[in-house]
């Protein structure tokens, strides 16, 4: 089977890591393979939910989410933002990735 970028069937997309690309955040990286882009990025910010501290749970708070741009597929996905919130699979994906994690010193 002949791929649509000339590689081999074994052979990996070109892989590169630009670290601190997004100025604000603690720590980002934009990792590109191939001509697929993302960028990850990190914010540490000091306390938990408010649950957390009533509830007397030790440790530390782990959230993530992320978006994909109208133009990442094809046809073109509609924003999220455009039907008031986020869509199904966005928020079922956003919802599995955020996690409690115990921090130990």
């Amino acid at each position: 089977m002949q791929r649509s970028d000339g590689r081999a069937p074994d052979e990996i997309r070109a892989v590169n890591f630009e670290l601190n690309v997004a100025p604000h955040a603690s720590g980002s990286v934009l990792v590109s393979l191939g001509k697929t882009c993302v960028i990850c990025a990190v914010m540490i910010e000091e306390g938990v939910p408010r649950w957390m501290k009533e509830q007397g749970v030790t440790g530390g708070w782990l959230t993530a989410e992320y978006s994909m741009l109208p133009y990442s597929t094809q046809p073109r996905k509609p924003r999220d933002i455009t039907k008031g919130r986020a869509n199904l699979a966005t928020s079922q994906k956003a919802a599995s990735m955020v996690a409690a994690s115990r921090f130990n010193g």
